[in-house]
Order: structure tokens, then sequence, then C-alpha cells
């Protein structure tokens, strides 16, 4: 739903699937204290990553802009 809801506003994204079992969803998970997916990530003009949430606060921060 998220990568829809991107396309279509018109949004550059890029996604990864990751298996659930992998070190790198678990690890993502353990620092956000997130464990649905999807995990979602900005980043900003100076490459910092800044975490989001999932697809409900997506859809927040969209209906901000």
């Amino acid at each position: 739903m998220a990568k829809n809801m991107l396309e279509r506003k018109g949004y550059d994204f890029e996604y990864l699937i990751l298996e659930a079992s992998s070190d790198i969803i678990t690890e993502i998970k353990n620092i956000t204290q997130q464990q649905t997916v999807p995990l979602i990530f900005e980043v900003d003009d100076n490459g910092r990553e800044n975490f989001i949430g999932g697809y409900a606060e997506l859809t927040k921060k969209i209906c901000k802009i």
C-alpha cells in the first residue's frame, strides 16, 4: 500500500524486499523498535536517514505536505 501511494503521489523512492529472518531486518527492527513492516525511512538532502514509521505514519506525513 505504501509503494502504491508513493507512486500515485509522484514521489521518488526505493524499496527493498528482505527475508523476515534476515539479520538486517532484525537489526532495523531493534533500532526502530517497530516490529511490523513496512519500515519506511526518508533520506534528506544531506543523505541522513530519518525513520518515518509504517504505512499509517507515512500517510500522516504525506497529508501534511
